[in-house]
């Protein structure tokens, strides 16, 4: 009979160098690219839509829901806590959502919609979901692509 010796677990993820103004955006696509992958083959590691990589790496999404965060890191060889500490450098006011009423209201006709803070262009997400009453509720986000402006406004058929 084999005897198993285990030997203690040195393999601890590198920390994350420190970067000047250390984003989540930045730090995800620099190991990103050391690594010599995709946006495809990260999205691949972590069974995640490439499309998430773009938005974490473009900064249009700005923070990780748990379960990713946690397969980033798996994938990445860093650890969860790194990611996250990452993601407390945005500032508190980021979550400038301005779906309050009496707001800025997105104008659906306009051709390129505008950042009302700092007039760059708006990255537009639209989506589909049912109320309770199983009624469909049009909602668009609208995430400025140079500030931390974001902004929703859902809307039903009646209103479209």
């Amino acid at each position: 009979m084999t005897r198993r010796t285990t030997l203690p677990h040195t393999d601890d993820p590198p920390a994350i160098p420190p970067l000047p103004d250390a984003s989540l955006a930045q730090c995800l696509q620099r190991l990103r690219t050391e690594r010599q992958w995709s946006p495809a083959q990260l999205a691949s590691r972590c069974a995640m839509p490439v499309a998430t990589i773009h938005e974490l790496e473009e900064g249009i999404q700005l923070a990780l829901p748990v379960t990713f965060r946690h397969r980033l890191a798996k994938a990445l060889r860093v650890m969860p806590q790194q990611l996250k500490a990452l993601e407390k450098h945005v500032p508190a006011n980021a979550n400038n959502d301005t779906s309050t009423p009496g707001a800025w209201h997105l104008d659906l006709g306009a051709p390129n919609p505008h950042c009302p803070e700092c007039n760059a262009p708006l990255h537009l997400k639209a989506f589909w979901r049912e109320d309770m009453h199983g009624h469909p509720i049009e909602t668009i986000q609208a995430n400025c692509t140079q500030c931390l402006f974001r902004h929703r406004q859902e809307q039903t058929p009646n209103a479209l």
